[in-house]
């Protein structure tokens, strides 16, 4: 009898799979299965993995087209027939022990899963406890109603074994989008929310490899990968009114705390988008009712709160923009209109946005002062570019920084240097008020 069918999803993680393998290949149960799934790889996984299925006959191979993690994991659970299911990421590595420790667990207590804390791999002889379940009882069955902070946890699923006829019973699968990433949310959420006899063990055994580049914690465009995984929850969820009634007012919780995280590693241009996105979520939660305080933290509440008043915050900031935009302008106007002469000085973009909002409002600039004219054109936008040591300063004269500030001090210590006393900084505030005087 197979024990545990312990799930390899693989895609080109050919240096690290040998140890993958070794690892699970070495555990002190023996009555596994070992199911390799190849993602269409590129590189010798296929190989790796043929070669210790040659030696080890547990080993099963799944080779299929590129088609993504969730329909690897859900071939994996199709072809799978032990009585729990593991899995191991390819670029991770388990302790030998992991899956006796486990299984005996589950059945001693009559457990549909049992999940562990886990190592952060960094590299070799540097490994870090990682208490996901921190807060959560340990070492005794509960289930969602008993502890509804484990729906608030960690969502990975490769430290944990789940009871197959559980998961085939209530037609738990992986969410297929293919490219995506984080297939783990809707998976382990849906498994807390049908459990009824859960265990946790505050042991750790997975070791979560850190030092993996190409790992999909790592791919910043990877952006609405966990927006599609809630959908998916909440699909699940409508379709079973109960579960739905369970469940309805934690994960709007669960929800903000991943999206927090998502918001925090994705690039930085992707951001404004996706805020947007989460903001029209919540709203629409907000609007069916399903925020409910009493199921929220002080701290996440508060966070929840400040979120949904960001739509308001924004037009505050807008307004107040468009105030200090004004003042702005009336005041420069009123202050450069005393000088003869105003002169420039950047020649770059920054210095471009500010000469032409000086052409925009008829301030007539007298040159462009560059500190090297040789690397510049002779003229920006119908000015004269010449070296500021040609420019004799005077009272009646001023110069407009336009610089990023990195650049401005030192120019500024120049130009005091060579006798200039009226001096303007086009700062960040001053540039964004230009922006939107535009």
């Amino acid at each position: 009898m197979v024990k545990v069918s312990i799930l390899i999803p693989v895609y080109n993680t050919e240096k690290y799979l040998e140890k993958c393998l070794s690892s699970v290949e070495n555990q002190t149960l023996t009555e596994i299965e070992i199911i390799c799934i190849n993602d269409g790889s590129k590189d010798n996984s296929l190989d790796i993995i043929k070669k210790h299925q040659s030696i080890d006959p547990r080993i099963k191979i799944v080779d299929k087209e590129h088609t993504g993690y969730g329909h690897s994991m859900n071939q994996g659970l199709k072809t799978a027939v032990g009585e729990y299911i593991g899995i191991v990421e390819s670029d991770d590595f388990a302790d030998e022990g992991m899956f006796e420790y486990l299984y005996r667990t589950a059945r001693e207590n009559d457990a549909e899963i049992v999940k562990s804390n886990y190592w952060h791999h960094y590299g070799e002889g540097s490994d870090g406890y990682c208490e996901m379940l921190e807060g959560c009882p340990y070492d005794k069955v509960i289930s969602l109603e008993e502890a509804p902070q484990i729906f608030f946890k960690n969502t990975n699923l490769w430290s944990s074994i789940y009871r197959r006829d559980f998961l085939l019973e209530n037609e738990i699968w992986f969410n297929e989008t293919p490219g995506a990433a984080y297939q783990d949310v809707a998976f382990t959420l849906k498994t807390l929310a049908c459990a009824s006899r859960v265990y946790l063990v505050n042991e750790a055994f997975l070791h979560y490899r850190m030092d993996n580049a190409g790992s999909s914690i790592n791919s910043k465009e990877k952006v609405y990968c966990d927006c599609d995984e809630f959908a998916e929850m909440w699909r699940f969820l409508n379709e079973r009114h109960e579960l739905k009634e369970k469940v309805k007012y934690l994960l709007p919780r669960t929800m903000l705390r991943i999206y927090k995280w998502n918001y925090h590693r994705i690039h930085e241009r992707f951001r404004k988008d996706f805020l947007q996105r989460v903001l029209s979520e919540f709203q629409e939660l907000h609007k069916n009712g399903l925020l409910c305080r009493e199921y929220w933290d002080e701290e996440s509440w508060h966070d929840l709160q400040r979120m949904m008043q960001t739509p308001a915050r924004i037009n505050y900031e807008k307004y107040s923009l468009q105030q200090k935009s004004r003042l702005l302008q009336t005041g420069l106007l009123v202050e450069l209109n005393t000088f003869s002469d105003i002169f420039l000085f950047g020649a770059g973009k920054v210095g471009k946005e500010v000469l032409g909002w000086l052409q925009k409002h008829n301030i007539s600039v007298a040159g462009v002062l560059v500190s090297d004219p040789s690397d510049n054109p002779q003229k920006i936008m119908d000015v004269s570019v010449c070296s500021l040591l040609e420019i004799k300063p005077r009272k009646d004269r001023a110069v407009i920084v336009a610089l990023t500030e990195s650049s401005q001090y030192d120019i500024l210590s120049k130009l005091n240097q060579i006798g200039w006393s009226n001096i303007i900084t086009a700062d960040a505030d001053f540039r964004r008020c230009l922006r939107y005087q535009r």
